[in-house]
């Protein structure tokens, strides 16, 4: 009894791997034909991927032939061609070809490729200093007349946004770009839409922070803005904080705060601090969040200014307005 127990299992087993034998083949989701291209073709087909099985009904062939068409759609814009027709079909097996199961298959013409020709940014908000938009049109490197591919617009919005952030806008991000296909001259144009954000400068390397923490962060400026002065403006306070102003603000904004430092004349000069519009119109709070995390033109001094100096320097601010 024992030899025929050995021979019924291995028998069973012998069916089993055959039946699983199909099951755990590769093949292709679905034939590609009509691209005569070997590099296009073979981009299509790792897009276009494989099936653990081959499909057993004309239904499920027809299914894997339109999601391969998908695919194959992506590979193709990948590669630059948007003029493209992909035909998602089925054959069927004659019974003369053993009953095979039918297979799926896509009719490709691919069309002519095309090339940019031109591209463009966009600026979403304020703009950036004229030499950080040099530096992001340089970046963009999209040559016109190379092939369109939809790879290398998002790798040119890539190096544009790294541009940017590289030269002090560390918040800058990509909006909705709009990218123009012309079908009647076979053309690209794309156009990014970039948000800069505020330019945020950095201490020299060296200086030692004076204590506390960089508790406001720039995206919070209006929560920022409505934080009450903790440190009372006593003679001492407004002394300390005169100190601190010529030692670290009148570079820019000048021994008295009009904006006329010797910095500011080589850059963007800084707003009057006396104006009495201006000072009526700016918190405490936000005085102090513009010293601790920086501005549009002014850098952050949170690595050099403990927050109570901050409010101190806020606070002899104050004495400055226009008299």
């Amino acid at each position: 009894m024992a030899p025929a127990r050995i021979a019924l299992a291995v028998s069973t087993f012998a069916a089993f791997t055959a039946l699983a034998g199909p099951v755990l083949a590769q093949t292709p989701k679905a034939a590609v034909q009509g691209v005569t291209d070997a590099e296009l073709r073979e981009q299509i087909e790792r897009a276009v991927g494989e099936a653990k099985s081959t499909p057993q009904t004309r239904f499920e062939a027809r299914r894997r032939a339109r999601d391969a068409a998908e695919d194959a759609i992506a590979a193709l814009r990948t590669q630059g061609y948007y003029d493209y027709e992909v035909q998602p079909d089925v054959i069927d097996r004659d019974d003369d070809d053993g009953g095979e199961p039918p297979s799926a298959v896509l009719i490709i013409k691919p069309g002519p490729r095309s090339r940019f020709a031109g591209a463009g940014i966009d600026w979403i908000g304020a703009e950036p200093l004229p030499e950080v938009i040099i530096a992001a049109e340089q970046a963009m490197a999209l040559r016109r007349g190379a092939a369109g591919k939809a790879t290398d617009v998002l790798a040119a919005e890539g190096r544009i946004v790294a541009a940017i952030q590289k030269r002090g806008y560390a918040d800058a991000e990509p909006g909705v770009r709009e990218v123009i296909v012309d079908h009647a001259d076979h053309t690209v144009r794309p156009t990014f839409r970039i948000v800069a954000g505020e330019r945020v400068f950095t201490m020299p390397a060296g200086l030692v922070p004076r204590g506390g923490e960089l508790t406001v962060p720039k995206e919070a400026r209006d929560l920022a803005a409505k934080q009450p002065n903790p440190v009372r403006p006593t003679p001492e306070s407004i002394a300390v904080g005169k100190e601190r102003f010529q030692v670290y603000c009148t570079p820019c904004h000048g021994e008295g705060g009009k904006g006329d430092g010797p910095v500011a004349a080589r850059f963007i000069p800084p707003p009057d601090l006396t104006n009495a519009g201006l000072q009526k119109a700016r918190t405490d709070g936000y005085w102090h969040s513009y010293i601790r995390v920086g501005g549009v033109i002014m850098p952050s001094y949170g690595e050099a200014l403990s927050s109570e100096e901050s409010w101190q320097i806020v606070n002899y601010l104050r004495t400055l307005a226009a008299k």
